[in-house]
């Protein structure tokens, strides 16, 4: 795995798609941040914030186990397809449940946008096939994918902003994205429903799904409730308009973020496959170079995007977007050690580490936010991040080896003898 890699064809598409996938999202709220006042994009922003958290429980995202199945086992792509996507929708029922159980401890305007966003759950129920489209090099149909059901998105905004449209409305056309998406997903793949639903379920295959995506999945929602609670916190000791402030430094910080996640994600197929004891690190080198060079950019370029981009309504935002410039090569150094856990079959330990950091960043949100305003909301975050990403591996024994791994990518040695055995 080399350096060449990253401009490969398929690269280069993988990284187009997760650019537009997650580029659509900080467009759209780029554009409520322009339209509409910063209270209503605090409440927007808590919208996806919580919607997001569930979302992780809701969708069961089996995205790393099944790159890592599809690529190994060609034959039975089908069948895991059939078991993966009913595991899915059965989880999307749990997670509207649970956001319909809010209504008892948010407000009205608050439940509307969460109630709608809850839709996003059953309409991701293609969601499986992107792992599929990824593990068979078809990166290209994603970016296809991505840009037209973002272009139909971004048309229909700008007919809500000229009619003045309200939130639940913006939330609305938010999650329709998602199910054109998976139409569009279903088509590129060349995907038969109903072929899909003759599969004969089996009970064994689909515990063996959930058992190996469950740490990866409950891990994912303390990730992701770490990364948003700051946001909850916020608004809970502050106010809404500076949780819009917060917000919007965050998404600017989530688009820097993005280019580590891509590459982790397209080249997981080739790291799996690849048996050398050496792949792991090279694998390792390429992720931590692209997560610093996106911190720099993003710690240089922070005044400029506050100034021009954001305006003079989110100039507070600023020294929270430095903070948060740390974020990619933190996220980038999770990334590496994600991908060489579900290769090592670790998975099981990382529930741990995700739940320890999400304490943590809620204990320092906790004494920070108070004190400092939303610059300790992110001093928290980033904090969460490097003990989640990295200090954990040491702290939890099986990951020890991930640990000393990336210490040796970081300071460029090679890897210890003992781990290129496995």
């Amino acid at each position: 795995m080399q350096l060449r890699q990253l401009i490969a064809y398929n690269q280069v598409f993988a990284l187009l798609a997760k650019l537009l996938e997650g580029g659509k999202s900080v467009l759209f709220a780029l554009a409520v941040v322009s339209f509409y006042s910063t209270t209503e994009f605090g409440v927007f922003s808590l919208t996806i914030a919580i919607g997001s958290v569930l979302a992780i429980v809701a969708e069961f995202r089996l995205m790393g186990v099944l790159i890592r199945l599809f690529s190994s086992y060609p034959s039975l792509q089908q069948r895991l397809l059939s078991h993966a996507m009913r595991i899915n929708l059965v989880f999307a029922l749990l997670g509207i449940l649970l956001i319909g159980s809010s209504f008892f401890i948010v407000d009205s305007l608050l439940f509307q946008c969460l109630i709608i966003f809850s839709l996003s759950f059953l309409y991701k129920f293609a969601r499986s096939i992107r792992a599929l489209l990824i593990a068979n090099q078809k990166n290209s149909r994603i970016a296809i994918a991505e840009v037209t059901s973002g272009s139909v998105m971004l048309i229909s905004f700008a007919i809500a902003v000229f009619y003045q449209a309200d939130l639940p409305t913006l939330v609305f056309i938010r999650t329709v994205d998602f199910l054109l998406v998976s139409f569009l997903f279903i088509g590129f793949a060349n995907i038969s429903l109903p072929a899909i639903a003759k599969v004969r379920y089996s009970a064994r295959l689909t515990g063996f799904l959930i058992k190996k995506s469950l740490p990866l999945v409950l891990s994912g929602a303390a990730m992701i409730l770490f990364q948003r609670v700051d946001l909850i916190f916020i608004n809970a000791f502050l106010n809404t308009e500076l949780t819009g402030i917060y917000a919007a430094a965050t998404t600017i910080a989530s688009v820097f973020s993005i280019a580590a996640i891509v590459f982790s994600e397209s080249l997981a197929p080739q790291l799996f496959k690849n048996t050398q004891g050496g792949s792991d690190a090279e694998f390792g080198r390429l992720l931590l170079v692209v997560g610093a060079l996106m911190s720099v950019l993003c710690f240089f370029s922070s005044g400029l995007i506050v100034h021009y981009l954001l305006g003079t309504e989110y100039q507070a935002a600023h020294l929270s977007l430095q903070i948060l410039s740390l974020s990619p090569f933190f996220i980038a150094l999770g990334a590496f050690a994600g991908q060489v856990i579900i290769k090592r079959r670790l998975e099981q330990h990382v529930f741990k580490k995700s739940l320890a950091a999400c304490v943590l960043t809620i204990l320092l949100d906790l004494l920070l936010i108070p004190i400092l305003g939303i610059e300790g909301g992110a001093i928290a975050t980033v904090c969460g991040l490097l003990f989640a990403n990295y200090l954990s591996h040491w702290w939890i024994k099986p990951l020890r080896p991930v640990f000393q791994l990336q210490n040796s990518v970081i300071v460029q040695r090679s890897e210890p003898a003992q781990e290129l055995k496995r």
